[in-house]
């Protein structure tokens, strides 16, 4: 069987499914592009936000069941992560 592969970003414990590995990889940059520009323009003046490493994406193995990231990749939005058409 293939690899399945996701984000996961651990300060919320969200795992987003990917397409692929590579898909994987674009969309965790994108993501932790966003929370960069985020945390610039956010500067936590009282310490209490969140910290930027429980932002920050990491590509892992999908950790459920292949009928669970099937079912995860019937609402994946390729073009919202940068993906135009489905290929990364």
């Amino acid at each position: 069987m293939n690899q399945l592969w996701c984000i996961h970003i651990p300060g919320p414990d969200e795992c987003h499914p990917a397409p692929c590995e590579a898909a994987a990889h674009h969309m965790a940059a994108k993501h932790n592009a966003a929370m960069a520009q985020y945390f610039e323009l956010n500067p936590d003046q009282e310490g209490i936000g969140p910290l930027r490493e429980s932002c920050w994406a990491k590509v892992i193995e999908w950790p459920w069941s292949a009928a669970d990231h099937a079912e995860s990749m019937d609402e994946f939005d390729y073009v919202a992560w940068g993906l135009d058409g489905g290929a990364a």
